[in-house]
């Protein structure tokens, strides 16, 4: 069925069944012991309309949206057919946005359960709003064109460097690596450079700081005045480019980004590319085991 929605986001487990099932149900049935507890909460017996619906915590990301009348008419569906229906009354922008939040929380379930990685509800939230919107900005062509080949990095116009960052962060100590690089228009590197920082909330305050404290603020000490910013977190640009996340728990980092960018440089795009693209300063960010402070290359 054409529904006009990225590949990837229709293919969260709801399955045509009369009503929602176990996530471990078939295993179960052939024996196999499984462990049924919610990856998020911890409660017993975890089943589809637990895990996007009724859990404490994905209710917070659904009113973060304002999308607290949707969730309870998709609980009130009762059966895996019954969401995929509502979700298919659903119109424009709107129906990107559910299911993508729906895509995004299993991810978040998978990578809980798998990784032991965890974000906030309002992260899961603001990130599936960021997919939505990209996506309706991205022509269907470009989109199909761009899953044809393999992505590279892309020089900058003569007169402009481009400055490529990247974070990682780690859950267990709460530290974060970040790593930046900027080259000219010939793909000549003319600085580099990483660093680590600790005491840290979550993913999307380690990208911000990391591009924040390390990459924008070295540039602005070169004295470049224009500059194209290119990262892989989606968030990153549009927290920049909208007031949504001034009451973020990073909101006076981004406060300071756009201080920054206004007093420091005359000319700043910042877009988003393939992790691919962002090979060098992702290697430098994990570079993350050293004390604190900034290594310049």
């Amino acid at each position: 069925m054409e529904t006009g929605l990225p590949a990837e986001s229709q293919a969260f487990p709801l399955e045509n069944e009369p009503q929602y099932s176990s996530c471990a149900e078939g295993p179960k049935t052939q024996g196999v012991k499984t462990d049924t507890l919610c990856s998020i909460c911890n409660r017993l017996d975890e089943d589809g309309g637990h895990l996007f619906f009724k859990c404490k915590e994905v209710k917070i990301a659904w009113r973060e949206r304002n999308l607290e009348d949707i969730r309870c008419k998709l609980l009130e569906a009762g059966s895996a057919r019954g969401v995929m229906e509502v979700i298919l009354g659903l119109q424009g922008k709107e129906q990107l946005t559910v299911t993508l939040l729906l895509w995004t929380w299993w991810d978040e379930s998978n990578k809980r359960r798998e990784e032991g990685r965890s974000r906030s509800p309002s992260e899961i939230a603001y990130m599936a709003a960021a997919y939505a919107a990209n996506f309706l900005k991205t022509p269907q062509r470009e989109l199909l064109s761009e899953n044809r080949q393999r992505p590279r990095w892309k020089k900058p116009a003569e007169g402009i460097l481009k400055l490529n960052s990247d974070g990682a962060f780690r859950e267990g100590s709460k530290d974060d690596g970040w790593g930046f690089v900027i080259r000219n228009h010939q793909g000549q590197v003319i600085r580099a450079g990483a660093g680590r920082e600790e005491f840290l909330l979550n993913a999307f305050h380690a990208e911000f700081l990391g591009c924040a404290a390390g990459s924008l603020q070295e540039a602005a000490r070169m004295g470049i005045s224009r500059l194209d910013i290119e990262t892989d977190a989606s968030l990153v640009k549009a927290a920049m480019a909208s007031n949504d996340y001034r009451l973020s728990e990073v909101g006076g980092i981004i406060t300071e980004m756009k201080l920054l960018l206004a007093t420091d440089f005359s000319s700043c795009n910042i877009s988003i590319c393939n992790r691919v693209c962002n090979g060098v300063a992702h290697s430098l960010a994990a570079l993350c085991n050293f004390p604190s402070g900034q290594i310049a290359i």
